[in-house]
């Protein structure tokens, strides 16, 4: 018969294995305590934020975790524009634009592109901005889509301080960019402090002239004043002039186009 003096083992009730061991404990309790969470970590992780600096420190197994971020006093060199928009908000962007501590004006649009010279064949050209040669020392303010049509772009020189300053009863926040990175959010009551750069950046021509050099990069570029040249009139056998020409210009029926009279 069957043995029944040994004693039957009972199954061990089931244990979850711990976590394996974090090669890197340091930056998880960093990343743990910058998260503000409830309960389990794994269901309720928020992003934490990191300012620019504190980046290289994370190491790369958890920068997918944490979304990085600029913080005050920050300083950015750039070449072309800075641009503040309205970003994601559907209302329009409002900003106070002040100059050497003086009010300039309040910017109601969809944003503000503040360029160099360099910058004048970038964001504010499409943004309905002039040209400007590189020569000139100036800073383009050109609006986008502003909501009165006065609001022209304007040239101001490049000696002057401009602030530009999110007001306290603005209806949302906005969105600055420098170059097109870099972007960061501006609450009610920032600002953003412009100046030129005391590092110029040297450029070299393809041509002995930087004038010439920069004029034909219009025109290969961006085809400016690029069409057919106009004829000049000719005289036909009857004495009248022929007023057509190939370039588009051929004078309508019924004008008063006078005939030109040689001595």
């Amino acid at each position: 018969g069957e043995d029944r003096s040994k004693p039957v083992d009972k199954p061990k009730p089931f244990v979850k294995d711990p976590d394996p061991v974090d090669p890197d404990p340091v930056a998880k309790d960093r990343v743990a305590k910058d998260t503000e969470t409830v309960g389990s970590a794994k269901e309720n992780y928020s992003e934490p934020e990191l300012v620019g600096e504190e980046w290289g420190d994370v190491p790369k197994a958890y920068q997918h975790r944490v979304r990085k971020v600029w913080k005050r006093d920050s300083t950015f060199q750039v070449m072309n524009e800075v641009v503040v928009d309205r970003g994601p908000s559907p209302y329009l962007a409002q900003i106070e634009l002040y100059g050497d501590g003086t009010h300039l004006t309040t910017v109601e649009a969809d944003g503000l592109c503040l360029a160099t010279p360099t910058g004048s064949t970038a964001y504010s050209l499409a943004a309905g901005g002039s040209l400007v040669h590189p020569e000139i020392p100036a800073i383009l303010v050109t609006p986008i889509c502003a909501h009165t049509l006065s609001f022209r772009p304007m040239l101001l020189p490049d000696s002057m301080v401009l602030r530009v300053v999110i007001p306290p009863d603005s209806r949302n926040t906005v969105w600055a960019s420098f170059d097109g990175r870099h972007r960061i959010e501006l609450r009610r009551g920032d600002h953003i402090q412009i100046t030129a750069s005391k590092y110029p950046l040297p450029t070299v021509c393809a041509s002995q002239s930087q004038t010439q050099d920069w004029m034909s990069s219009l025109s290969r570029c961006l085809n400016w004043n690029e069409r057919k040249r106009q004829k000049k009139f000719t005289m036909g056998l009857d004495g009248e002039s022929d007023r057509s020409d190939d370039g588009g210009n051929a004078a309508d029926e019924g004008s008063a186009v006078e005939d030109a009279k040689y001595v």
